[in-house]
């Protein structure tokens, strides 16, 4: 099943993640209530430039599978 967002919504959810970048809460919160519901149960996430995997950490309980990239180490 895809997932379609249109233009605006892709800008939006990146406006609203890119305030929060700073702090996994924060992303975590948002994530939670902004975007979750519009999503089928245990959808896939996809973290790209995950860092230390801590946002993707406090995600996962919603997520039926996670892949994690970090790039050049």
């Amino acid at each position: 099943m895809g997932i379609t967002m249109s233009p605006q919504e892709y800008a939006t959810a990146f406006r609203i993640l890119a305030a929060s970048a700073r702090h996994p809460e924060n992303i975590q919160q948002v994530v939670e209530e902004r975007i979750l519901p519009r999503l089928p149960k245990q959808p896939t996430l996809l973290d790209v430039g995950a860092g230390s995997g801590k946002v993707a950490e406090r995600l996962a309980p919603h997520f039926g599978s996670l892949t994690l990239g970090i790039g050049k180490v």
